[in-house]
């Protein structure tokens, strides 16, 4: 077992099921209690993890099945949690769609959320060709259909027009500031 941080202790339920029944505790449930007062999963070991995959190559079918039955009991939750979700992380969004494309070309894919963030910070948050303010996107310096990989020091942010404009070709000008985070 992993050791636990200082500070915190096991979390058990503060009543006992009505019943007769016996209640769980930390080591069944697996939380601890933070100072603050939440509950924060403790990590699997490697021998629980081993257990955990056995156990699902067993109940495959039970387990498909379950999850079936329970998206189609909570369909209109799921798919409003999703909407809401990518509208209010978009960059997240945007990100991992282009490290998928990178990936399925074998091509690198290292551009972190945080290093993203501070591409924008750098050309603050305007587009590296124009100086553009408006809603900018990850433009590839070197286009993935050209072999150009999503690392930081080939993406700079772009608005847009001249993202549409450069297409997989040459970009309309080189940005006047490349990035190596």
């Amino acid at each position: 077992m992993l050791p636990m941080v200082p500070q915190l202790k096991p979390c058990y339920t503060l009543s006992k099921p009505s019943g007769g029944r016996q209640g769980f505790t930390a080591s069944t449930v697996g939380l601890y209690l933070t100072p603050g007062g939440f509950a924060l999963p403790r990590r699997a070991t490697d021998k629980q993890k081993a257990q955990m995959r056995a156990y699902n190559l067993a109940h495959a079918e039970d387990i498909k099945r379950q999850r079936a039955v329970y998206y189609t009991v909570h369909r209109e939750d799921l798919i409003a949690y999703q909407v809401a979700y990518n509208a209010t992380h978009r960059e997240v969004r945007q990100l991992s769609k282009t490290r998928r494309r990178a990936r399925q070309r074998g091509l690198p894919s290292t551009l972190t959320a945080v290093q993203w963030t501070a591409i924008m910070a750098a050309y603050k948050h305007r587009c590296a060709y124009c100086g553009n303010k408006t809603r900018l996107t990850q433009d590839h310096v070197i286009p993935v259909a050209r072999n150009g990989g999503t690392t930081c020091d080939n993406i700079v942010p772009a608005c847009l027009p001249c993202n549409f404009h450069k297409n997989a070709g040459a970009p309309p000008m080189l940005p006047a500031l490349r990035l190596m985070l």
